[in-house]
C-alpha cells in the first residue's frame, strides 16, 4: 500500500490553516474528543488565549498572526550595551549614555576611562571566569596562622640570645681609633644631595615608563646586552679566560632572548605604563615602601648589635650555633618585610583591577591601607610561610659557604657543588613566592592554595610569564644600575674636598640605592600583579574597563 493510501486512510485532524475551518473542529471533536463535551471549537470560543500563548512580547498580538497587514507594526527591541555580551558580574554596572567616554591611551591606562560608578555599595564580591568561584576581598580569614605564631615565636627567642648575650663580660673588646680629625663633615654634603638627586631620577624614571614605556624596556635590555659584552671583552683582556667565557654564554643568552621575543614588548610595555598610572593615583604606596625600609633598617641595627655581641661574648660550636641561628633569623625577618609589602603592593592592584572602571563597583576608600591591613593580619601567617621556606634555603647557602672555606679540599669541592645547587634553587623559589604572594593578596587564600593555584597559571602560561618577569625585571635593574654608577661617581666627586671620595662614593651609592630600588620595586609588583590578575581572569578587565582591555587584548592574546 503506497504512501498516498496511507494519508487517505488517517483521519483530518483539523488543521487551523485549513480553507473551511468551520465543519473540521466539529468533525474532529466527534472523533477523538474523549472528555465528553468540555472541550468544544477551541478555534472559534477562545482565540485571544491562543494567540496569548505564543507572544512573550505581549503588547504585540498580531506579530506571530499570518496576516501580512500586520508585520510592518514589528518593533524591534532596543539593542543592549555592548558589555552585557561579557562575563556576568555579581553587581550591574552604572549606566551614563548621556556623558562621553574619553578614548585617549592617557584615560584607559589610568582606568579604562569613562565616569566611575557609584561607590555608595560597599558588597565588592567578584567572580572571575578562570578561576570560577574565587572570592575575592570577602570576608578574609586568617591563614596559615601557625607560622605567624611560630614566627613571633622565633623573635622571642631572639630577644632571649641577645639578653643572654648582653649579660655577659665579653672576652673581646674593639677599640676603635679615630683619626678623622671630625672630617665626617662630608656627610652634611652627601645625605641631601643623594636624597635630592635619587628623588629627581625616581620622577624622571615614572615619567619615562608612563609615557615611552617600550623605548625604556628596550633601551634596558640593549643596554643588558652591552653590558655583558662589556664584561666579557674586559675578562677576556686581563687574562680571566673562564669569567670572559661565562659573560660569553649569558651575553648569547639574552640576545636570542630579545631577538626570540622582541614581539611581546609592547604588552610589557602596557603593563608598565598602568601600573606606573596606578602608582601616580594612589602615592601612598610608594610611602609604604618607604616604611618598609625604614623597618628593615631598624632591624639591621638590632640584629648587628645582637650579631657582634655573640662574637664578642661566645667561642667554639657555641658560638658557630649562634651565628647560623642569626643569620637564619635574619634571612627570615628580611623576607618577611619585603613580602608584607610585595603582598600590600597586589593587593592594591587587585582591587584596583576587579573594583575600578566605568562598569567597575568602585574602589573603596584608602584601599592601600585596606591591603596593607589584610597583609599584616589575615595573610602575615602565609607571608611567614613562604618567607621561611626561602630563609632556610638562604641559610643552607650560607653553611655551603662555611665549607667552601674550610681547608679541606673534599669539602671545599662540597661545599662548592652546593652552593651552586642552592643557588639556583635559591633564584626558583624567589620567582615562584613572587607570584605564589601575588594569589595570596587577591584571593586571601593558604599560602598552599595560592601554591597550588600558582602550578596551575604555571602550565598554560609558564612561558608568557618568564617573558613578561624578564623584561620587566630587566628594566629595573638596568634603571637601578644606572642610577648607582651615577650616584657613586657624583659622592665621590662632592667628597674630594674632604679627601674621603671613596667614602662619599660608597655612601651615596648605597643610600641613593635603597631608595631607587624602593620605588623601582613597587613598579616591578604592580606590573607583576596586573600581569596575574590579567591572565587568570581576563574576562573581569573585559567588564569593568572594556577599553582597556580592548588595548590589552590589541598587544597580547591569550594562548
Amino acid at each position: 500500500m503506497g504512501t498516498e493510501d496511507n494519508l487517505s486512510q488517517q483521519p483530518n485532524t483539523g488543521s487551523p490553516y485549513a480553507q473551511s475551518p468551520q465543519p473540521q473542529p466539529q468533525q474532529q471533536q466527534q472523533q477523538y474528543n474523549p472528555y465528553g463535551q468540555q472541550q468544544y471549537n477551541p478555534y472559534e470560543q477562545q482565540p485571544q488565549p491562543q494567540q496569548q500563548q505564543y507572544n512573550p512580547y505581549g503588547q504585540q498580538p498580531q506579530q506571530y498572526g499570518y496576516q501580512p497587514q500586520y508585520q510592518p507594526t514589528y518593533q524591534q527591541p532596543p539593542p543592549q550595551p555592548q558589555y552585557y555580551s561579557q562575563a556576568p558580574m555579581p553587581l550591574p554596572p552604572q549606566q551614563h549614555p548621556q556623558q562621553s567616554i574619553p578614548n585617549d591611551r592617557e584615560s584607559l591606562i589610568s582606568g579604562g576611562g569613562g565616569i566611575p560608578p557609584n561607590n555608595n555599595n560597599n558588597n565588592q564580591t567578584m567572580v572571575g571566569s578562570y578561576n570560577e568561584g574565587e572570592v575575592k576581598f570577602e570576608p578574609p580569614k586568617y591563614q596559615d596562622i601557625w607560622f605567624s605564631i611560630l614566627f613571633a615565636l622565633n623573635f622571642g627567642l631572639l630577644i632571649v640570645v641577645s639578653a643572654s648575650a648582653f649579660a655577659k663580660t665579653p672576652h673581646t673588646i674593639y677599640e676603635y681609633d679615630d683619626t678623622s680629625g671630625g672630617s665626617f663633615g662630608f656627610l652634611f654634603a652627601i645625605l641631601p644631595f643623594t636624597i635630592v638627586f635619587s628623588l629627581l631620577y625616581i620622577w624622571a624614571w615614572l615619567k619615562l615608563a608612563a609615557n615611552h614605556a617600550e623605548s625604556l624596556i628596550k633601551i634596558s635590555f640593549i643596554g643588558a646586552m652591552a653590558l655583558m659584552v662589556g664584561y666579557c671583552i674586559y675578562f677576556f683582556v686581563v687574562g680571566f679566560i673562564y669569567l670572559g667565557i661565562l659573560f660569553a654564554v649569558m651575553a648569547s643568552f639574552v640576545i636570542l632572548f630579545y631577538i626570540s621575543c622582541r614581539a611581546r614588548i609592547p604588552f610589557t610595555a602596557t603593563l608598565l605604563s598602568n601600573a606606573v598610572a596606578i602608582i601616580k593615583e594612589y602615592p601612598s604606596v610608594i610611602r609604604a615602601g618607604y616604611i618598609s625600609i625604614f623597618v628593615n633598617f631598624v632591624w639591621f641595627v638590632i640584629w648587628g648589635s645582637a650579631f657582634v655581641r655573640v662574637n664578642m661574648v661566645y667561642t667554639g660550636a657555641l658560638q658557630t650555633c649562634i651565628n647560623v641561628y642569626l643569620v637564619f633569623t635574619l634571612y627570615w625577618v628580611f623576607h618577611v618585610i619585603k613580602n608584607t609589602l610585595h603582598t600590600t603592593v597586589s593587593g592594591l592592584l587587585a582591587t584596583w583591577y576587579f573594583c575600578s572602571g566605568p562598569n567597575g563597583v568602585g574602589m573603596p576608600s584608602n584601599p592601600t591601607l585596606g591591603s596593607a591591613r589584610r597583609a599584616l593580619t589575615t595573610s602575615f601567617g602565609s607571608i611567614c610561610f613562604g618567607s621561611l621556606i626561602i630563609s632556610l634555603i638562604e641559610t643552607l647557602r650560607y653553611l655551603s659557604q662555611m665549607m667552601i672555606n674550610n681547608r679541606n679540599v673534599v669539602v671545599k669541592i662540597i661545599g662548592y657543588i652546593f652552593n651552586c645547587i642552592l643557588s639556583m634553587l635559591s633564584s626558583i623559589v624567589q620567582f615562584f613566592n613572587t607570584y605564589a604572594f601575588t594569589h595570596v593578596a587577591i584571593y586571601g587564600k593558604s599560602f598552599c592554595d595560592s601554591a597550588k593555584s600558582t602550578f596551575t597559571m604555571f602550565e598554560t602560561r609558564l612561558g608568557s610569564t618568564i617573558i613578561n618577569d624578564n623584561f620587566v625585571g630587566t628594566t629595573i635593574a638596568i634603571g637601578g644600575l644606572v642610577a648607582s654608577l651615577l650616584l657613586s661617581i657624583l659622592g665621590a666627586l662632592i667628597s674630594i674636598p674632604f679627601d674621603m671620595s671613596v667614602y662619599g662614593g660608597a655612601l651615596a651609592l648605597f643610600i641613593g640605592y635603597l631608595v631607587i630600588i624602593t620605588n623601582l620595586e613597587v613598579v616591578y609588583s604592580s606590573t607583576i600583579s596586573l600581569f596575574v590578575c590579567y591572565v587568570m581572569e581576563p574576562e573581569v578587565l573585559a567588564h569593568t574597563k572594556p577599553q582597556l582591555y580592548q588595548l590589552y587584548s590589541s598587544t597580547y592574546h591569550l594562548r
